[in-house]
């Protein structure tokens, strides 16, 4: 399969996840549909030119999204912390007060509410995902149920200042194409633009193991992201967000495309041996998960982990003996009593632990470590916590 990206080079397979669960972040009603969930195979493939990964057995077919897709982080203070000063910063780096911004793939917008508290005018949101109960059409914002259209850059009552997309180009199975519509219309606008993923550095280099799931069906170096913008005329240098997992990139305004070469955007000869080293090393992990969970088992301790997201679906569907696992712990309450895509492990609320006598909790975000410690005490918890 040739980049997506540079469209120089074939990707080459390194890492073979099998047949997972379509979406981690559509939960279930019922254990018995939990389990009945759909699954696609994972294999991804890197870029010896420029790093991007890409699973070379994804089938856009099996990926709809709709109302039920629920991925919001802002029940922790943690990422609230890290979204409140993202926004202030946009605002203020953008001229934003006093303008408009529209949002690619913003769900609820939680983020947009968080930009027009520090002094944006207004605000557009479209996502195919976004609920019944969050569709708002109001004077200062819109949430609409549906995909972007260049047209939509412009209007308003006030003048465009910013485009962004936060957490989407992942899923697009066409990114070129993708970032050249965002890019097209910013120009048009004389707007800026922001593109937030996850950093598939991190992934790689930092063994995230638990974070590939078949919805991401792409994987960004900053390489690679700076490549495939540069493509498109925005120009910028990606920087590291999150603890290293996110990548953020903005770009004050949009300039001419820049076509891919090795000697400006090629990826280092280290990423394609830590892509090897990743490959490698996952089986390592999994048999270190399934010591563990077998010792549980012959000790009789009850487990849970902590983050019925990505990284906690994953995690229960690929190291096996769920059962020694008892529930999955979320602070969203949009997650609370429904279940865990491949594996049916119900979805509790931290006030749950009052109830349930646990020996462990496994965190399954490092960063958010402190601040579940605390809850799981402040709700009478005496379980170990440590990090996946």
């Amino acid at each position: 399969m040739r980049c997506l990206v540079c469209q120089t080079a074939d990707l080459a397979v390194f890492f073979d996840a099998g047949e997972q669960p379509v979406f981690a972040n559509v939960l279930y009603d019922t254990r018995e549909d939990a389990l009945a969930a759909p699954r696609g195979r994972i294999r991804l493939g890197g870029c010896p030119a420029c790093g991007f990964v890409h699973n070379v057995d994804f089938d856009p077919e099996l990926v709809a999204y709709a109302p039920g897709y629920e991925n919001s982080l802002h029940g922790s203070p943690t990422f609230q912390a890290f979204a409140e000063e993202l926004a202030r910063g946009l605002v203020e780096r953008h001229s934003l007060k006093g303008g408009r911004a529209v949002e690619i793939g913003g769900g609820r917008a939680e983020f947009m509410a968080l930009l027009m508290e520090a002094g944006l005018s207004e605000g557009l949101v479209m996502d195919p995902s976004s609920p019944d109960d969050a569709l708002v059409t109001s004077d200062s914002l819109r949430i609409e149920r549906r995909l972007f259209e260049p047209a939509d850059a412009g209007g308003g009552e006030h003048a465009t200042r910013l485009l962004l997309t936060r957490h989407v180009l992942e899923h697009v199975e066409a990114p070129r194409d993708f970032v050249e519509l965002l890019a097209s219309a910013a120009r048009a606008a004389e707007a800026g633009l922001y593109v937030e993923v996850p950093n598939g550095l991190w992934t790689i280099r930092d063994l995230g193991v638990w974070d590939v799931i078949y919805e991401h069906c792409s994987y960004f170096t900053p390489g690679a992201l700076r490549a495939l913008l540069a493509g498109a005329g925005a120009v910028t240098e990606p920087r590291e967000a999150f603890g290293g997992q996110f990548l953020c990139a903005e770009a004050a305004s949009i300039g001419e495309p820049i076509s891919f070469s090795t000697e400006a955007f090629g990826a280092s000869g280290e990423e394609a041996d830590l892509r090897a080293e990743f490959g490698r090393t996952f089986g390592e992990i999994q048999a270190r998960w399934a010591e563990r969970l077998t010792g549980a088992r012959a000790a009789g301790d009850r487990m849970a982990i902590w983050g019925a997201g990505s990284k906690g679906a994953t995690f229960l569907n690929m190291t096996g003996q769920e059962d020694v696992i008892f529930c999955a712990i979320d602070v969203n309450p949009r997650k609370l009593g429904r279940f865990i895509p491949g594996t049916g492990h119900p979805i509790v609320g931290p006030d749950s632990l009052r109830d349930i006598e646990l020996a462990e909790i496994v965190v399954m975000n490092p960063l958010y470590r402190d601040e579940i410690a605390s809850m799981a005490k402040s709700a009478g918890s005496s379980a170990t916590v440590t990090v996946v």
